[in-house]
Protein backbone atom coordinates (compact mmCIF):
# COMPACT_ATOMS: atom_id res chain seq x y z
CA UNK A 1 0.00 0.00 0.00
CA UNK A 2 1.31 3.51 -1.04
CA UNK A 3 0.48 6.45 1.91
CA UNK A 4 -3.17 6.46 0.73
CA UNK A 5 -5.12 4.07 -0.71
CA UNK A 6 -8.20 5.39 -2.25
CA UNK A 7 -9.53 1.76 -3.70
CA UNK A 8 -12.20 1.53 -6.11
CA UNK A 9 -13.79 4.85 -7.74
CA UNK A 10 -17.10 3.81 -5.37
CA UNK A 11 -14.89 4.16 -2.40
CA UNK A 12 -13.12 7.48 -3.83
CA UNK A 13 -17.22 9.13 -4.07
CA UNK A 14 -18.00 7.54 -0.78
CA UNK A 15 -14.91 9.13 1.17
CA UNK A 16 -13.68 5.89 2.15
CA UNK A 17 -9.97 6.19 2.13
CA UNK A 18 -7.46 5.05 4.23
CA UNK A 19 -3.87 6.68 5.15
CA UNK A 20 -1.37 4.54 5.59
CA UNK A 21 0.26 4.30 9.40
CA UNK A 22 3.58 5.34 8.01
CA UNK A 23 2.59 8.69 6.76
CA UNK A 24 4.81 10.10 9.88
CA UNK A 25 7.95 8.93 8.20
CA UNK A 26 6.83 10.81 5.17
CA UNK A 27 6.03 14.40 7.13
CA UNK A 28 9.65 13.99 9.05
CA UNK A 29 11.69 12.74 6.08
CA UNK A 30 10.21 15.75 4.42
CA UNK A 31 10.64 18.17 7.60
CA UNK A 32 14.42 17.58 7.94
CA UNK A 33 15.48 17.55 3.87
CA UNK A 34 13.51 20.97 3.63
CA UNK A 35 15.48 22.62 7.34
CA UNK A 36 18.90 20.62 5.46
CA UNK A 37 18.19 22.74 2.63
CA UNK A 38 17.45 25.62 3.91
CA UNK A 39 20.37 25.65 6.48
CA UNK A 40 22.79 24.77 3.24
CA UNK A 41 21.68 27.29 1.46
CA UNK A 42 22.09 29.97 4.39
CA UNK A 43 25.24 29.45 5.41
CA UNK A 44 26.48 29.68 1.47
CA UNK A 45 24.63 32.26 0.79
CA UNK A 46 24.01 34.74 4.08
CA UNK A 47 26.84 33.69 6.36
CA UNK A 48 29.83 33.35 4.45
CA UNK A 49 29.18 36.40 2.88
CA UNK A 50 28.78 38.52 5.81
CA UNK A 51 32.19 36.93 7.07
CA UNK A 52 33.73 37.37 4.24
CA UNK A 53 32.57 41.35 3.85
CA UNK A 54 34.15 41.65 8.09
CA UNK A 55 37.35 39.59 7.17
CA UNK A 56 37.83 42.43 4.54
CA UNK A 57 36.79 45.18 6.40
CA UNK A 58 39.14 43.58 9.13
CA UNK A 59 42.26 43.53 6.45
CA UNK A 60 41.26 47.14 4.47
CA UNK A 61 41.57 48.66 8.53
CA UNK A 62 45.03 46.91 8.96
CA UNK A 63 46.39 47.91 5.40
CA UNK A 64 45.33 51.88 6.06
CA UNK A 65 46.69 51.73 9.49
CA UNK A 66 43.04 52.00 11.03
CA UNK A 67 43.56 48.85 13.15
CA UNK A 68 44.81 48.57 16.52
CA UNK A 69 47.32 46.53 16.81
Amino acid sequence: MTFFDWGSSADLHSGNGSVSKWIWVYVVMTFTITTLTLLTWWYFVVFRERRRTTQTDEETALVNGDGQE
